[in-house]
């Protein structure tokens, strides 16, 4: 009588292990959208009229010193003799996905030369004499749809410590 018991547990542990496993397998292929979480929403949820103003905004203010399609200048890292650096590419290609909503701002409102260093000398211009707060939200907006899913995503994680203002 022992014995039929403990095959029977035996079993019976055996088929919740299994459901168990199942309902793990499945829940964890279904995309969990009720947590909110910034970065998968920032990759679904750019919005193409902020993108277009971005867009229209980018090629009136900054398309001159960082190309037509946010390239950049050729040989961007390399120093000029005053110091300074060449305008950097918006894409995938530079570094802007590795900085946050916040930096990025504060970097178009208030220009680069706020973060010069011994070792860093920028010629960014302040865009916020010229450019609504709104504005130049929707120029990083412009950035962020040059880029893949996974540096959008990256780059939502960075900024949940530092928003946009």
């Amino acid at each position: 009588m022992k014995r039929g018991k403990i095959q029977l547990w035996g079993v019976g542990a055996a088929g919740l292990l299994v459901a168990g496993v199942l309902i793990w397998w499945f829940v964890a292929e279904i995309p969990d959208t009720r947590l909110g979480n910034p970065a998968t929403e920032s990759v679904q949820s750019l919005e193409s009229t902020q993108i277009e103003i971005g867009r229209t905004t980018y090629q009136a203010n900054c398309a001159q010193c960082h190309g037509a399609n946010a390239e950049g200048q050729p040989f961007w890292q390399q120093r000029n003799t005053d110091g300074t650096l060449k305008p950097p590419p918006h894409d995938e290609t530079g570094h802007t996905w590795h900085h946050s909503d916040g930096l990025l701002f504060r970097i178009v409102r208030d220009g680069g030369t706020i973060y010069e260093t011994p070792g860093f000398k920028s010629s960014m211009p302040a865009f916020g004499d010229r450019l609504s707060s709104e504005e130049i939200k929707a120029v990083i907006t412009y950035f962020k749809s040059l880029w893949g899913p996974e540096i959008r995503s990256s780059q939502a994680e960075v900024s949940q410590r530092d928003p946009f203002p």
